[in-house]
């Protein structure tokens, strides 16, 4: 799914991906609501307008790079269709949306239309909506494997670092939540 204003469709990175198919949207003039309002805006009018449907995606943010997105994709081919895979934070009540899995008909019952919920301006981020969603939703599970992402950060315009020591520590502790 694509909202900038990048041509994604003369970009030959792009043309030699085997099944991708690229979905265009363009923005919303809601800007100040900020990037999460555009990016699940965007998910619903995909939603909405999608005539063949995949029973599950796996939502990343563009800006980001999951060099183990092939673990991920497993990972989702092999869960239940009505769970959804996204990292919960009760403790900051965020759930990170910059990465999570959904099937279909779950996004359709637990996420379409929140994103009318989210404006930046107000503090009222993406990540908080999605939390307060799924916070009492039993179909709803972190990932096993810890997302090893890299990118921009789209709100500080940063490089995203995660050195391999670092992710390793992080899987580590996953794996131990897992067990308790």
């Amino acid at each position: 799914l694509e909202n900038s204003s990048y041509d994604m469709s003369t970009d030959p990175s792009f043309a030699a991906l085997d099944g991708v198919h690229i979905r265009k949207f363009s923005m919303l003039p809601e800007t100040v609501r900020g990037k999460g309002y555009q990016e699940f805006a965007m998910v619903d009018r995909w939603y909405d307008s999608e005539r063949a449907p995949p029973p599950r995606f796996l939502k990343i943010t563009g800006r980001y790079l999951a060099s183990n997105v092939g673990d991920l994709l497993a990972e989702c081919r092999r869960a239940a269709t009505d769970t959804i895979l996204i990292d919960q934070f009760p403790r900051g009540r965020m759930a990170l949306t910059s990465i999570f899995s959904a099937g279909w008909r779950g996004y359709g019952r637990f996420l379409k239309g929140l994103y009318r919920d989210m404006d930046d301006s107000a503090g009222v981020w993406a990540e908080h909506v999605f939390y307060r969603a799924l916070a009492t939703q039993r179909n709803v599970r972190s990932f096993v494997r810890e997302p090893d992402m890299q990118g921009v950060s789209g709100s500080t315009g940063g490089a995203l670092e995660n050195p391999r020591w670092k992710w390793a520590v992080k899987q580590a502790v996953r794996s131990l939540n897992r067990i308790a």
